[in-house]
């Protein structure tokens, strides 16, 4: 039988491409992403949609008890 290795947690797997898009996405401005977007064909209200959902996915920090 076949053993799969562990995966690493945290370890994220990335290509050349992701490293390139990233390094070009880290340098937009706020108003070069919206400039972006709206290319995309999203608008104001779209964008505003997008935030809330973002705001109600983030999970929330857990406190820790203190002993």
């Amino acid at each position: 039988m076949i053993k799969r290795k562990k995966p690493v947690e945290g370890k994220v797997i990335s290509k050349t491409e992701d490293k390139i898009w990233h390094e070009w996405y880290d340098k937009l401005t706020p108003e070069d992403h919206n400039k972006m977007l709206a290319k995309l064909g999203l608008d104001e209200e779209d964008r505003a949609e997008f935030k809330e959902e973002l705001k109600a996915d983030k999970p929330k920090p857990v406190s820790k008890a203190r002993k």
